[in-house]
């Protein structure tokens, strides 16, 4: 990069710079993972559940909080809670450097208003990690988002924002990445303008949210932290309802380019119709009409996640921690069922497709707890799927039965409405998502018996055979 000279100096020290402090997020990783999520979250948070979704952070004057830039501990029988400058000094101390250091590169080279943007996001990003007053790391952090936002340059640097590691305090995971946008990707607002208009009665706050709100396509350029753990995922962040608006990112060639190198599983090929792989497996190779299916069911989903919701949602609806459980269905039915109110249903078939060979395969992330959200979201449209007729399971054989299509879609409008109505009241999220799931010794799963069955099958052969590939 220096030696080619591909960007100017500013942007040559940013990226480098950034890299500096994704090493600093590693070291912070493996310290935070260690002590909240293999030991404090394993072995005590249990006995605690209630204090601990009680003590999310908040801002003063706020009663309820969404997410937690400190950790608990236990200190002679009494639980402390301490921000992550206080909890890790060391590893803070190490980013806090590298960021001075990085800044005074960045103020010798700045010329511009988007460059002078970017300095002002890492002085308060330096601020925010570095808070050492429990009572304002939310605005601490808020401050770090709000001037994340105003920076749209082809290079992005994203900071801590998901907490789905910590299904207790919503502690925000070190998590850090340089992200490149594709210049060759051109966007349109179809998903934005569909959604606005399949819900004439969302606030006008929300419409407003929806308009100003970001997209862009990106290839990951380098990732730490948390972040080594899994794939990029499309997201809708930051994750703070008091935002005035939000950025969406999407991974549109390299989720393509991941879903095509996939070898095919002995399970995949067990479980799945030969004539459904082999309309999953055309679909991959028509990049036209995949992107248009990515951009109505991933990006739709992104744009599902900001309706309904305010800054009081998630403290309210997570009363017994099974917010978020429901939180990811709410935001692909959004996608979904705008476009099944829409008069362009050309690619239903295509959609969902996708769409259920999606929720079968996350049945595999049923002892993932990280990601048992996803899972939850499967079973839900998995019960929908059933009850509808699409999918049916005889005789531990699965078939898919296309003629339903429109009973589904019935299904999944009726549903959706339902949990509006869910959200606009701010009813406890499992109130809705027992309607649907049981949870037996630890573990969701359906109510429906043929949705149960095929399941607990799925689960059982996953287990098995899940990692063979033909």
């Amino acid at each position: 990069m220096e030696k080619e000279e591909l960007f100017n100096p500013f942007y040559r020290a940013l990226i480098k710079g950034s890299h500096n402090i994704g090493l600093g997020f590693n070291a912070w990783f493996l310290a935070w993972n260690q002590e909240l999520i293999e030991e404090f979250n394993t072995h005590i948070a249990p006995k605690y559940k209630a204090e601990l979704l009680a003590s999310i952070d908040r801002a003063q004057g706020e009663e309820v909080g969404e997410r937690s830039y400190s950790i608990a501990r236990l200190i002679e029988g009494k639980l402390n809670y301490l921000t992550y400058a206080q909890a890790f000094p060391s590893e803070i101390g190490r980013i806090d450097d590298e960021i001075t250091a990085l800044l005074q590169i960045l103020k010798r080279h700045q010329s511009t208003q988007e460059e002078y943007e970017i300095i002002q996001y890492f002085q308060k990003l330096q601020i925010a990690l570095t808070q050492t007053n429990i009572q304002e790391v939310i605005c601490s952090w808020r401050e770090a988002d709000r001037a994340w936002l105003k920076i749209t340059s082809p290079i992005q640097i994203a900071h801590p924002f998901e907490y789905y590691e910590d299904i207790y305090r919503h502690s925000v995971a070190p998590e850090w990445d340089i992200r490149l946008c594709n210049p060759y990707t051109l966007h349109n607002d179809e998903t934005k303008n569909r959604i606005k208009n399949a819900f004439p009665n969302i606030s006008p706050k929300q419409r407003e949210i929806i308009d100003e709100t970001l997209f862009f396509d990106c290839m990951p350029l380098c990732f730490y932290g948390s972040l080594n753990n899994g794939l990029f995922s499309a997201q809708v962040i930051p994750n703070d309802e008091s935002m005035e608006y939000k950025k969406i990112f999407a991974y549109t060639e390299r989720i393509l380019n991941s879903l095509r190198a996939k070898p095919k599983t002995r399970l995949e090929v067990e479980i799945f119709p030969q004539e459904f792989l082999k309309a999953y497996r055309e679909l991959l190779f028509n990049p036209t009409q995949w992107k248009k299916v990515y951009d109505i069911s991933t990006n739709g989903h992104e744009y599902g996640h900001i309706l309904w919701v305010d800054s009081q949602s998630e403290g309210i609806m997570n009363a017994k921690g099974e917010f978020k459980n429901v939180e990811e269905f709410k935001a692909t039915c959004g996608g979904l069922v705008s476009y099944f109110l829409s008069n362009e249903t050309h690619l239903i078939q295509e959609v969902l497709l996708d769409h259920l060979h999606r929720a079968i395969k996350l049945i595999s992330y049923q002892k993932v707890n990280e990601v048992l959200p996803y899972y939850c979201e499967g079973l839900l449209h998995l019960s929908g799927a059933f009850e509808s007729g699409i999918l049916n399971f005889e005789d531990q054989i699965l078939s898919v039965q296309w003629d339903k299509i429109e009973s589904y879609k019935e299904w999944m409008i009726k549903t959706y409405f339902k949990l509006i109505e869910v959200y606009e009241q701010k009813i406890e999220s499992g109130i809705f998502l027992f309607d649907y799931v049981e949870k037996k010794n630890g573990i969701y799963l359906p109510k429906s018996p043929q949705c149960k069955e095929f399941v607990e099958y799925y689960y059982k052969r996953y287990e098995k055979i899940g990692q063979e590939v033909v």
